[in-house]
């Protein structure tokens, strides 16, 4: 018998960044372009459903939560 494994799936599942979430803008945020072209600019307490990789760098810095 052979204890290799031939397929090991991954421990931690990837999120879908193309899924819409919502978010909490905690300040002024820098423009974003959505998937369509489209600049979006949100204002301090603005909540938005967008795509989360629209606003993955926004959530690093800190300037978005989500909701």
């Amino acid at each position: 018998m052979d204890d290799t494994t031939v397929f090991m799936p991954p421990m931690i599942t990837e999120p879908d960044k193309n899924r819409a979430v919502f978010v909490h803008a905690r300040e002024e945020c820098p423009p974003v372009r959505l998937p369509g072209g489209a600049i979006l600019q949100m204002k301090k307490d603005q909540i938005v459903l967008t795509p989360y990789a629209v606003v993955e760098q926004l959530l690093a810095m800190g300037t978005v939560e989500l909701v």
